[in-house]
């Protein structure tokens, strides 16, 4: 005997479906217990919120160029700093079934992680080879091995100044292994997973301190935290309409999340806390980044959800941007693939008397038109989206079941 509880999803909105202990459903992701599974296709406010992450994220490289000369660049650097990689983290969680992914699609996931990763990193490493001086490739190749974002005081079998950072690019592998440790304690009950990703984000955060594991593990191990925040919210429902909608408790819940996202959110901006470095597993305050920031992100999902339906005009655009953020990311990490040598170039020009403001709003309005452009390209030239998105024609990853792009892409 099956009991279904179904509400139509509106735009926007999920379309949820609860099924009861021992009821069968065709289709990939239904298990035989009593859960709660959220069907979308492509969901806009969610494309939106990945679309606001990944301008949040190019904003965020650019306020830190000028951070000590431009004061709105400040501010914006410790707005944006709050949230937007964990955004990224908690909506895949969200768009994420329960249950083990499976060899098929833990080996789509991979490509759609590391074809990318590898192809972006040759292009980057050619490029600091033209425009760096005195350009380390040992260094470098020693960092793609380790994913190493930002430079480390300690590495594991490493000398730490043989590798040089690359980048962006970290969040690939980490959000590979995020999603792949997330999904294995998708089979457990939220409780222990909760406990079980909290720990491994103690962990990896921990443990970046005095040594960094290969191919970004310890990033991965955190990113899970946040993969996991983004499944038990879409379970809970926290952010759907709903009958759970009557209960008291969850718009409770709801304000106490986004009053704790805001006041970390201050707490940066006003210098109360040091920022973390997400690429690095550089969690200065400890449990207070490790909550503050999931919070700050779903503060931000929730805002982005209550005005999708009214401000139309605006979240078409970074809709499709969301969409189409994983070639706006790789875009990004190219332009930036010189990384200290960019800032002390833009640092350059305004010694020499430019106007820093001008500098750092057309320089970073030129990356974005510059990413928006490549994503444009992506998305209309085969070979190039099946490079930036992985999907490369492979006959044993066919699948006789269609999957949309917004649960296995990369944040795209």
């Amino acid at each position: 005997m099956q009991a279904k509880s179904q509400f139509k999803a509106m735009p926007g909105e999920y379309h949820i479906e609860i099924l009861a202990p021992g009821s069968e459903q065709s289709g990939e992701g239904t298990e035989h217990r009593a859960d709660v599974h959220f069907l979308h296709p492509r969901v806009g406010w969610i494309d939106a919120a990945r679309g606001v992450a990944m301008l949040a994220i190019i904003v965020g490289h650019f306020s830190a160029f000028f951070y000590d000369s431009v004061g709105a660049a400040r501010l914006l650097f410790d707005l944006t700093d709050s949230f937007h990689v964990p955004l990224f983290f908690i909506l895949t969680g969200l768009t994420m079934r329960t249950g083990w992914m499976g060899a098929r699609k833990c080996t789509r996931l991979a490509l759609s992680c590391f074809v990318p990763y590898i192809v972006a990193g040759i292009v980057c490493i050619t490029m600091c080879c033209v425009f760096c001086n005195g350009f380390n490739l040992y260094g470098r190749l020693f960092g793609f091995f380790y994913g190493a974002g930002a430079f480390r005081d300690s590495i594991l079998w490493a000398d730490p100044a043989n590798v040089d950072a690359i980048g962006l690019l970290w969040f690939l592998p980490a959000f590979f292994i995020g999603k792949v440790f997330a999904s294995a304690l998708s089979a457990f009950h939220p409780i222990i997973r909760a406990f079980v990703a909290c720990l491994l984000f103690f962990v990896g955060a921990s443990t970046s301190a005095y040594l960094l594991l290969p191919f970004g593990i310890q990033q991965g191990m955190c990113a899970c935290w946040f993969v996991t925040c983004g499944m038990l919210v879409s379970e809970s429902g926290l952010l759907a309409k709903g009958p759970q909608e009557q209960n008291p408790l969850y718009f409770v819940l709801r304000v106490v999340v986004i009053a704790c996202g805001v006041a970390y959110a201050g707490a940066l901006c006003f210098a109360l806390l040091e920022e973390p470095m997400y690429c690095n597993s550089d969690y200065h305050n400890g449990i207070v980044d490790m909550f503050g920031s999931a919070c700050c992100a779903i503060a931000v999902m929730s805002t982005v959800k209550v005005f999708y339906r009214h401000l139309s005009s605006l979240y078409v655009p970074l809709s499709w941007v969301g969409r189409n953020s994983m070639a706006v990311f790789i875009a990004h990490a190219i332009t930036l693939a010189c990384g200290d040598d960019t800032k002390w170039w833009l640092h350059g020009i305004v010694a020499s008397g430019a106007d820093a403001l001008a500098c750092y709003v057309t320089f970073m309005a030129l990356d974005i038109v510059i990413c928006l452009m490549f994503a444009f390209a992506a998305s209309r030239i085969g070979w190039l989206h099946c490079i930036v998105y992985g999907n490369l024609p492979l006959s044993f990853l066919s699948s006789p079941n269609k999957t949309s792009r917004q649960d296995t892409a990369t944040g795209a």
